[in-house]
């Protein structure tokens, strides 16, 4: 089916960043043929875009799409408390339906709200059912933690993860090594080989706030950035979440 979009204010994301008035653009089976002014030919279905923004999709960088029903519920806290005890104590508890409609509700959110793609990581495969029902384009990946005694089943469901959807056209994966302080040197160096092994980019929370960097530093001696570097993740494209105390050397 043809479809035309007339007369929308279209911002072209071109290098100059120009934004032309009145443009129609036409796309068919998912693809744009044409962007101009007054296109004259057959339509099958017309959408009037007058005093309306045409632009590229947004793209939500970090996400944790099964987390959206813990909003505003536990705030002002230090990281270590938040984490340790109040999200992870109900993240224990989460069933199997919670975190589907929770997930739902999430990719409902951004679709409404003009995202149209988004780079996240959580549990794995108990998100998927919702992220393939809500259509939307996504890396996505099984949010890997631990060492190499307690976290090599984590990396076994992202493979499997990653074969079982190696042919959806929507969604992509990545490599998602939670933190430095919730995965050990080794399992760090697992994490980069399997990225490389996968050609897959690396995504992972960094230098969140102070007290981190400076527990990072005490036990190791370097900068999380430095770390990073040590275990090979540096060597594949990476997605640093936060990175809010990352230094100038850094």
């Amino acid at each position: 089916m043809k479809t035309l979009i007339k007369n929308g204010i279209v911002i072209t994301m071109d290098e100059k960043y120009e934004k032309f008035e009145k443009l129609d653009i036409v796309y068919e089976n998912n693809k744009i043929i044409f962007v101009g002014k007054n296109y004259k030919n057959e339509y099958d279905e017309l959408i009037d875009a007058t005093n309306k923004v045409v632009m590229p999709g947004l793209i939500n960088c970090h996400t944790h799409l099964g987390m959206s029903l813990f909003r505003c519920s536990n705030d002002n806290y230090k990281l270590d408390d938040w984490l340790k005890n109040y999200i992870w104590p109900i993240e224990d508890k989460l069933s199997d339906e919670d975190l589907y409609y929770t997930t739902l509700f999430s990719c409902i959110e951004m679709i409404k709200t003009g995202s149209t793609c988004f780079n996240d990581m959580y549990y794995g495969k108990l998100n998927m059912d919702a992220i393939i029902k809500s259509n939307i384009r996504g890396l996505y990946t099984r949010c890997l933690m631990g060492n190499l005694r307690n976290g090599l089943y984590r990396i076994k469901e992202l493979k499997e993860l990653i074969s079982q959807y190696k042919n959806n056209e929507l969604i992509r994966f990545n490599v998602s090594p939670h933190s430095l302080y919730t995965c050990d040197l080794e399992y760090l160096k697992k994490c980069s080989n399997l990225a490389k092994e996968y050609k897959l980019p690396i995504h992972i929370h960094l230098s969140e706030n102070l007290e981190e960097v400076n527990d990072i530093k005490n036990k190791y001696g370097m900068l999380p950035v430095n770390v990073l570097k040590e275990t090979g993740i540096l060597d594949s494209k990476v997605i640093l979440a936060h990175g809010t105390f990352i230094s100038n050397d850094e």
